[in-house]
């Protein structure tokens, strides 16, 4: 009977335990997103909607979502209008473009500095990839990012998406990038509201 080298054998458990990391910084992520809908003066819901613990559906975490990529930071980052859900615009600075691998394709989406839009103002990332593909809901998703400390390789992970608070609120502008299209659906993140 054949055994595994020892090395191997660490190498697998150590394997094993940084994935178990990983999912528990999604579900801290996510819990901490869930306290945000359940306190009422943080929550984006209507006052005459109640909120239950398990009111936003996740996606089961899938590491395959979370993707090395490549930030390309614009020289100028121009301040450009993005559509918002009430039909206005808003003004944001567009950071650069984040480029990835998905599936053996290749995407390549706008990254934008959040601003004070209160949909974004519940995390510490800085920038943020508003994104459209066939699971969000029909204000698309964002995924936030942080900024590269230093080079230009970084992480988006699309376990993070969540769905902007007009989809639970219309009293809420949010800022949607239409342009910003996968193409493809991620079951991955936050579902979307009417998935409920």
């Amino acid at each position: 009977m054949r055994t595994l080298p020892a090395v191997l054998i660490i190498l697998v458990i150590q394997a094993g335990f940084a994935q178990d990391d990983y999912v528990q910084q999604i579900e801290q992520y996510r819990a901490e997103r869930d306290q945000v809908f359940q306190n009422p003066e943080t929550s984006p819901l209507p006052e005459n909607r109640s909120i239950q613990p398990d009111s936003l559906r996740y996606y089961p975490v899938d590491e395959k979502y979370r993707i090395d990529a490549r930030l390309t930071v614009s020289d100028e980052q121009p301040e450009v209008l993005l559509t918002t859900s009430d039909g206005k615009n808003a003004s944001f600075i567009k950071y650069g473009e984040i480029s990835f691998m998905l599936d053996g394709k290749s995407y390549s989406l706008d990254v934008y500095k959040t601003g004070d839009f209160a949909d974004l103002t519940w995390q510490d990332e800085t920038l943020f990839v508003p994104f459209t593909d066939d699971e969000s809901g029909e204000l698309g998703r964002y995924v936030p990012l942080g900024i590269p400390v230093g080079g230009d390789q970084a992480v988006i992970d699309f376990n993070k998406a969540v769905n902007p608070y007009a989809a639970y609120n219309n009293s809420y502008s949010s800022p949607m990038a239409p342009g910003n299209s996968m193409g493809v659906g991620l079951p991955v993140g936050e579902r979307k509201y009417e998935d409920r």
